[in-house]
């Protein structure tokens, strides 16, 4: 299965974020090891991805189409828990064949499948006992039983080892990594505070801190060359040094660390996992490693995007959520470039100098997906993000939004709140326009903002009122605090239609 998460944000009733602005893409087939201290977000993750909880803004696409089409019975997805949640009173057998009885399987088929599996864990001999009379091995391997009979697409683990002893986490391990060779082309995604379990299993590691993305790519790179501070220290805690950066030299005793950067104060530790020094700058950027994002100057002009020699339309979508000056800044996750052009329709010429290292309008970046004999690499439009005087441009989609209101006594009355309208009493849907132009006032619409873009002028909010089936993208003043409790949304009445409904 693949995944692709674009500026997702899952925000609490408390306000607090569970994930924030996240961005990500899992290939069919990858083990994706997500770690992190406690409370950056992996269960949330993990939750949004099995379709348990329901973003606050953003898109979550599976194998291309937009998750929340996609009813989660059709979804394939089996979820591990952390507490193996195992029936007391039924036996192995009956606790796997639990998992496959929204399939209506015929009996033959279902018998199968339940012996498949209690096979390929080593169950076949407890089939008949109960959870209470199995070691915490055992049950381990039940739950995984259980997950894996539905033949999933996507497997989701969250932290299933935190409590156990070496020796089970061991055989545990062992089950998994047979487990992946047995399903090929099903995509796990391994949550973990244990980062020698991410080593181990995955191919792909991502690194999260308060609900965002530290760092994402091949297990291998991120531990020889993280790109921040914090990915160091969530993978391999270490003690760091701060010393001066001189003539593109950072002394500290007998160690030299050689860096080509500007005289400044940096700060060194020590990476166990490769046996080498890192040097990060005073906001612990990585002064060594290579830019996870690739900015690139652009032009904005009459609902046109120009990027190098290319000169491209853009839709309403577009148009509505760009409001900056004309001069920008593209910006573009470096693994979201490719070398081969599958409907992308942004394309860039790049020069190879050696060892995946590539220039990209004049940036050195490193790119182990991309063909060293390539001359472009492309990617779409929507895996774009805008900047303009080092500020981020809004990049979710626009859309309108409904609610089903009525008119009574020269107002409509929403879940939201009223608002005048002189029309005839009755039943109305009430569309909100992508983009909407609103004020802040004491009376009006209650309102929960999710985020908000600022940049120039203007503020781009997306709030959501109750009763809208979607988040509302409202253009306001910049001078305004979307945060205030006290006020309340006007809506520009020239971006609202209304219709009655019979």
């Amino acid at each position: 299965m693949r995944v692709d998460a674009k500026y997702v944000s899952q925000v609490y009733p408390s306000g607090v974020y569970g994930l924030d602005d996240f961005s990500l893409h899992i290939d069919s087939g990858d083990f994706v090891a997500v770690v992190g201290p406690s409370g950056c977000g992996k269960t949330t993750l993990l939750r949004v991805l099995a379709g348990l909880e329901k973003i606050s803004c953003g898109e979550l696409y599976v194998n291309g189409l937009l998750a929340e089409n996609i009813p989660l019975i059709e979804r394939k997805i089996a979820y591990v828990f952390q507490e193996y949640a195992l029936y007391p009173n039924y036996t192995v057998w009956e606790i796997v064949q639990t998992a496959l009885q929204r399939y209506k399987l015929s009996p033959e088929e279902e018998n199968k499948r339940i012996k498949q599996a209690l096979i390929a864990f080593g169950l076949a001999d407890v089939a008949g006992a109960l959870p209470r009379q199995l070691s915490g091995g055992q049950q381990q391997r039940v739950a995984l039983a259980k997950a894996v009979v539905t033949t999933p697409d996507l497997i989701l683990f969250d932290e299933p080892l935190s409590n156990v002893a070496p020796k089970q986490r061991a055989e545990y391990m062992q089950y998994l990594k047979l487990l992946k060779e047995q399903l090929p082309n099903a995509t796990f995604v391994y949550a973990t505070h244990n980062s020698s379990e991410a080593f181990t299993l995955a191919n792909k590691l991502l690194v999260m801190s308060n609900g965002k993305v530290l760092q994402y790519g091949n297990t291998q790179h991120v531990m020889a060359n993280p790109y921040h501070l914090d990915v160091l220290q969530s993978l391999s805690p270490t003690e760091t040094y701060k010393v001066e950066l001189t003539d593109g030299i950072a002394k500290l005793d007998d160690i030299v660390v050689q860096v080509d950067a500007p005289n400044q104060q940096v700060e060194l530790a020590f990476n166990r996992l490769t046996d080498k020094w890192c040097v990060f700058d005073i906001d612990g950027n990585s002064l060594v490693g290579q830019p996870q994002y690739l900015k690139i100057p652009a032009l904005y002009q009459n609902k046109k995007l120009t990027v190098g020699e290319q000169t491209l339309p853009t839709d309403e979508h577009f148009s509505a959520r760009y409001l900056g000056a004309e001069q920008c800044n593209l910006v573009v996750a470096t693994d979201l470039l490719s070398d081969h052009d599958d409907g992308a329709c942004v394309s860039l010429h790049v020069t190879h100098l050696g060892d995946n290292i590539f220039d990209i309008c004049g940036t050195k970046v490193l790119l182990k997906q991309i063909n060293t004999s390539a001359t472009k690499v492309y990617f779409r439009m929507d895996d774009l993000s805008l900047w303009t005087n080092s500020r981020k441009l809004a990049h979710y989609k626009v859309y309108n939004s409904a609610c089903v209101g009525k008119v009574l006594w020269g107002k409509i009355h929403l879940p939201c709140g009223s608002f005048p309208y002189n029309g005839k009493n009755g039943r109305v849907v009430v569309t909100i326009k992508g983009g909407a132009h609103a004020t802040l006032q004491k009376g009006g619409l209650k309102f929960s903002t999710l985020c908000e873009d600022d940049f120039g002028s203007h503020r781009l909010a997306y709030v959501r009122l109750k009763g809208f089936d979607n988040y509302v993208t409202l253009n306001v003043g910049k001078n305004k605090s979307m945060s205030n409790k006290k006020h309340k949304l006007q809506i520009d009445s020239k971006d609202i239609s209304i219709r009655y409904i019979h």
